[in-house]
């Protein structure tokens, strides 16, 4: 049943409405326009493959939130909060039908709608629900205080602001239920208005209509508020999580992209944001700030000057910073006039060196963020363009151009570890079905010799045709 009256406040107020609704949407709208380009500014990338796997693996992430569960205070606050943002928004279409005079049934708990009741309940729940976990996120912030949240970000006046906002649309939203129970006389049933109603039952019915509509008017304005917000702020990545999860490396972990045409390139590697994939820079739309990479980095934990979430931030900062030169177009020597450099400026030379390429901040992220791949290109272009690296790793880079390997061992010595086990190289048999490819250690190492000789041995007893590169094979 449709409440006897319009929360808006009759026509005038419906067109007020509208004109806010719209108005909201529409600075909603631009502000992704702007953000679409920005990102698609970016080097293209071919992330649609494995779409069944990732269907299968949006439902684990998004939908059932595996990611943030593996740590059980925040994540089972943040399960409630998702659901919570879901369920609300949901009966934010059926508040803002009310505004212009009619309710959504199947999103409508009066009298005759049976599935309206059950939505009812849920919405309640989740509204308690998504109440207790603001109390833990709060508790969490100002109680408990874990290292990985005090580093770089948008830091604790953005999450308040955040955490705020959502208070007062749980808060809003409950008044408008208590209030329009008896404005209604029982038909815009709801749990919270039928248990809580009796405490304002001397109320005259319009009393309860002019609190149920200031209520109702609050709860609009804060939502749109929140709408417009969101693109700004921190929870940006409850719009960007889904796709940036849906377009996740499906490669193997550990595995890098290899440079295209690299003989024919202008450019290795990366030190401008817009040589980043669209990918990349999603991914800096899509960070919660929740530090949990941080957390699991074996750099920072040996006090290495490393933290990974503050390189995802600082790539997100640097394309936002170059927003206008990307969007407008600008001569070459206005860009490099106008921008400070991102590697060496903004990124710090020393963190990106700090990275062992072990990936733990990739398998740990809930919003499937690819540090590693980032680190690295900006490594190629300082290695390959700047030739900028520590002065460590200058012997391993003159061995391997010298010796074909990270030590000072002559490459023709590769094969040694095969003498006396009858293992051909491609160059004595051309036709075998299996190249072995052996890599340095295997070939030089005494404690890995071992593995490729028993290796070498299991081929042979299961009658493997396999050969080697043998002096020919090269790091």
């Amino acid at each position: 049943m449709i409440p006897p009256f319009i929360p808006s406040g009759g026509l005038v107020g419906a067109i007020l409405f509208a004109i806010v609704l719209i108005a909201a949407w529409v600075v909603f709208a631009l502000r992704i326009r702007t953000l679409i380009r920005l990102m698609r500014a970016g080097r293209p990338e071919n992330r649609f493959d494995h779409l069944g796997d990732r269907v299968k693996y949006f439902i684990l992430m998004v939908l059932g939130q595996r990611g943030v569960l593996r740590d059980p205070l925040p994540g089972i606050a943040h399960f409630f909060t998702f659901w919570g943002f879901i369920i609300i928004q949901l009966d934010a279409l059926n508040l803002w039908a009310m505004g212009v005079g009619f309710q959504i049934p199947f999103l409508s708990g009066g009298s005759g709608w049976v599935i309206g009741r059950v939505f009812a309940v849920l919405l309640d729940f989740f509204v308690f629900m998504a109440a207790l976990a603001l109390i833990a996120f709060t508790y969490r912030r100002v109680v408990l205080r874990p290292k990985q949240l005090q580093s770089q970000g948008h830091g604790m006046a953005d999450a308040f602001t955040i955490l705020g906002m959502i208070a007062l649309v749980l808060v809003t939203l409950f008044f408008f239920e208590v209030f329009s129970y008896p404005a209604t006389h029982g038909a815009a049933w709801t749990p919270f208005g039928a248990l809580l109603s009796p405490l304002f039952g001397g109320i005259p019915a319009r009393t309860a209509i002019a609190l149920a509509d200031v209520s109702w008017w609050a709860n609009v304005l804060i939502v749109l508020g929140f709408l417009v917000y969101i693109p700004y702020s921190k929870h940006l990545h409850l719009l960007a999580t889904p796709f940036n999860v849906f377009f996740r490396n499906f490669g193997p972990m550990g595995a890098l992209q290899p440079i295209e045409n690299i003989e024919e390139r202008e450019d290795y590697g990366v030190h401008k944001v817009n040589q980043f994939t669209w990918k990349q820079l999603l991914d800096g739309y899509a960070c919660t700030e929740c530090g949990r990479c941080n957390s699991v980095c074996p750099a920072l934990a040996t006090d290495k000057p490393l933290k990974p979430k503050e390189i995802i931030l600082a790539v997100k900062e640097e394309l936002f910073s170059s927003a206008n030169m990307l969007l407008v177009s600008h001569t070459e020597e206005e860009q490099q006039a106008k921008r400070e450099p991102m590697v060496g400026g903004l990124i710090p030379l020393d963190s990106l060196w700090a990275c062992t390429n072990c990936g733990a901040c990739v398998e740990i992220c809930p919003v499937s963020i690819e540090h590693v791949q980032k680190i690295e290109d900006m490594r190629r272009y300082l290695v390959l363009e700047e030739s900028d690296f520590p002065q460590e790793v200058t012997p391993l880079f003159n061995n391997l151009e010298r010796n074909s390997n990270p030590w000072e061992i002559n490459n023709d010595t590769r094969a040694e570890w095969a003498r006396g086990l009858n293992v051909p190289t491609l160059a004595e048999d051309p036709d075998v079905e299996v190249l072995y490819w052996v890599g340095c250690m295997g070939s030089f190492d005494a404690r890995n010799r071992k593995v490729a000789t028993a290796f070498a041995r299991v081929m042979q007893a299961a009658n493997v045709r396999f050969g080697i590169l043998g002096p020919e094979e090269s790091c």
